[in-house]
């Protein structure tokens, strides 16, 4: 089945091969013949030779012999820029009798009266504009010729002459075999009847059975498979433009049909040896791949039972290696998840109790700041009073909402101003906070007590060994989706070793197999916020020496609806 289709898909592709060789033969052909109707049509339409034939009477032969030369030059202008090599010799014959013009081009009737060809002249042969006249056994003429008709008033239509074009057959119908690759393909020449004009190798037409030739004589072009001495052929044919004329090509293809079965045979042979081979290289290949499976599923096992260590590593660039690859790098982030997960877990333990150390028995020491500030509103020691005030404030919010986490930016501002009256009433009012902060900034949410170490470190090392006076500045605002809180003191600074310290020491991650430090103050500030928020928050510091401390704090920008506010 597949020999056969293989047979017939060549002989498809050779049959295409050949229409395409005939195609451009006939185009080659009607080309031809429409330069030799314009050279035609060019010279029936010339003035020169149209007034030449009119004269009835030539009694100047000086006037003669000039006509007929200006008409020889016009003649040999139009052949010149065609550069037509099979022409052999053009010529126009005058049909007036007492018209005597002689010239290399021109002539008169009687003179063509005395030549061979005249006697072919009939009126269906200027129907027909041609015929072919054997000049010798070899040589073959093709003859165009073409009335010169009378184009005035008074005998309108009324023939004057003809012209006539001396064609080398041959040259005119030649046709290269090697174009179709194919030694045994002929070509003929065909008349509207069938009949043969002209075969360049003077061969006669092979036998073609009638229903076969009408066929081609009825049908523009086609192609017909037929059987010509016992031999397969092919008969291609097409139409040729303006004279009826029929390209028919015979190509022989028994030798093709001999070839395709060597072919198939080849064929056979080659398919027997690639199957053998393909076998065996997927039996080599599948053992290779079912090995570096096993090599996958028992590491997978392995993970199953709990044991999360990667000894081995599949080599390869191919879907198993990038599998296994992948594979390792899934096992390495969950063994990092596992590990920081611990860790954080541990970390939010401790800054609880951090948090909950800032919370001693808030509620004794509550009551307690309430029985002194009533003792000196008595007394009338109103500064005892306002101290007292502050600090149960100071309390009660260390104390509120069920121990939350969170609260509003506008209550953590209150705590860092009664907190800071009360360092000011320690330190003699040396410290100024102010803040800049807009109204709709205050309901968005933060860490409680996240301000206060910021601000304690600033007081304690920030204005460390000077009696001038400090100042803090608060501002808040919002960008893209982040809440940035700024913290800026005018304090003594740090020189660009210790900010780095610094930088590093509150970023450091802690490492359960080396043992887990504890912290208190920035560091603690920070580590909360990532815990709370996630690692890309957290706090950022700027500082210059004699120039002050900045800390920029960056949390998302979560507004909450309904907060208690301290005041």
């Amino acid at each position: 089945m597949l020999n056969h289709n293989m047979g017939n898909i060549i002989k498809d592709e050779l049959a295409a091969s050949y229409e395409q060789t005939v195609n451009q033969y006939v185009a080659s052909i009607n080309y031809k013949i429409d330069v030799y109707s314009t050279l035609m049509q060019n010279i029936c339409s010339n003035n020169n030779i149209h007034d030449l034939l009119v004269n009835q009477e030539c009694t100047d032969p000086d006037r003669g012999y000039d006509m007929t030369r200006k008409i020889s030059k016009d003649i040999n202008q139009l052949l010149g820029a065609q550069n037509i090599s099979e022409l052999k010799n053009m010529m126009i014959y005058s049909y007036n009798p007492n018209n005597p013009i002689y010239g290399f081009k021109i002539s008169n009737i009687k003179q063509a009266q005395m030549e061979s060809w005249f006697q072919l002249l009939d009126t269906d042969t200027f129907k027909k504009g041609y015929f072919f006249e054997n000049k010798t056994q070899n040589t073959i003429k093709l003859s165009f010729v073409k009335p010169i008709i009378d184009t005035t008033a008074e005998k309108y239509g009324e023939r004057l002459g003809i012209v006539k074009f001396d064609i080398d057959a041959a040259a005119f119908f030649s046709f290269k075999r090697n174009l179709s690759n194919n030694p045994n393909a002929y070509m003929y020449i065909l008349d509207s009847n069938g009949n043969m004009l002209f075969n360049i190798d003077n061969m006669s037409l092979p036998n073609i059975t009638s229903s076969n030739m009408k066929t081609i004589l009825e049908q523009p072009y086609g192609t017909t498979h037929v059987e010509i001495d016992g031999e397969k052929a092919a008969l291609i044919y097409k139409d040729i433009n303006n004279y009826n004329w029929k390209a028919l090509f015979v190509f022989n293809y028994g030798d093709i049909d001999r070839k395709v079965k060597a072919i198939r045979k080849m064929i056979l042979y080659f398919t027997l040896v690639a199957t053998l081979t393909l076998c065996l290289v997927s039996a080599l290949f599948s053992k290779a791949f079912s090995k570096r499976i096993g090599v996958l599923i028992d590491k997978m096992k392995k993970i199953e039972m709990g044991d999360m260590k990667i000894t081995s590593t599949i080599e390869g660039n191919d879907e198993i290696g990038i599998l296994d690859s992948y594979f390792n790098k899934m096992v390495d982030k969950l063994n990092q998840l596992i590990n920081t997960n611990y860790v954080q877990q541990l970390e939010k333990r401790d800054a609880e109790l951090n948090a909950l150390q800032l919370q001693i028995n808030p509620h004794f020491l509550y009551n307690t700041l309430e029985s002194i500030n009533s003792i000196a509103a008595i007394n009338n020691c109103h500064d005892i009073c306002e101290i007292t005030d502050r600090l149960g404030k100071m309390f009660r919010y260390s104390i509120d909402e069920n121990y939350h986490e969170f609260t509003t930016l506008k209550n953590e501002i209150d705590h860092i101003e009664n907190y800071m009256y009360i360092q000011n009433v320690r330190f003699g009012g040396r410290f100024e906070v102010f803040h800049s902060i807009n109204d709709d900034i205050f309901n968005y949410k933060v860490l409680k007590f996240m301000l206060q170490p910021i601000i304690e470190n600033s007081v304690i090392h920030g204005f460390e060994d000077s009696n001038l006076p400090g100042c803090i500045e608060l501002s808040a605002n919002l960008k893209e989706e982040n809440l940035i809180i700024t913290i800026k003191d005018d304090g003594k600074g740090m020189d660009r070793n210790q900010l780095e310290q610094l930088v590093k020491y509150i970023n450091k991650d802690s490492n359960i197999l080396k043992g887990y430090e504890k912290s208190i103050g920035i560091r603690n500030v920070n580590m909360r916020i990532k815990l709370a928020f996630g690692k890309e928050y957290g706090l950022t510091i700027k500082s210059q020496i004699d120039m002050g401390t900045q800390v920029t704090i960056t949390l998302p920008a979560q507004r909450i609806k309904e907060a208690n506010t301290y005041v």
